[in-house]
């Protein structure tokens, strides 16, 4: 079963039995494909730079797995800025894909827990 990846359905139809699709791929090249089954799946890019409360500066110092725009992360779960962790879907990429449910905050909050109590707080 051929599997088509970074494509976008841009439009879709009944044809005879089957579904008629066009297609949208990298460099927006525009294709039509008709089938008789479809199997559509829906995905997102994590991108830092669309994590609004984080400023650009923050974003331009955090370093990205690569490949990616996902923060690259110590086994602490801290970024390469001093002092800030990531979870959630963001850690998936280093830590994987359980890190984007629920069963994964404990994991996360005992390492981040355990590293940031070890910093030193100026008083």
């Amino acid at each position: 079963m051929p599997a088509r990846t970074s494509t976008r359905v841009s439009h879709a139809e009944a044809h005879g039995l089957g579904v008629r699709l066009e297609l949208a791929g990298p460099g927006r090249a525009e294709t039509t494909l008709t089938a008789d089954h479809v199997l559509a799946a829906g995905g997102y890019r994590l991108d830092l730079d669309a994590v609004p409360f984080l400023s650009p500066a923050v974003r331009g110092a955090l370093a990205c797995v690569r490949g990616s725009k996902a923060p690259q992360m110590s086994a602490s779960l801290e970024s390469s800025v001093p002092g800030l962790y990531f979870t959630g879907s963001l850690a998936a990429p280093m830590f994987g894909p359980m890190m984007r449910f629920v069963a994964g905050t404990q994991f996360a909050a005992r390492r981040i827990t355990r590293h940031a109590s070890r910093l030193s707080v100026p008083r």
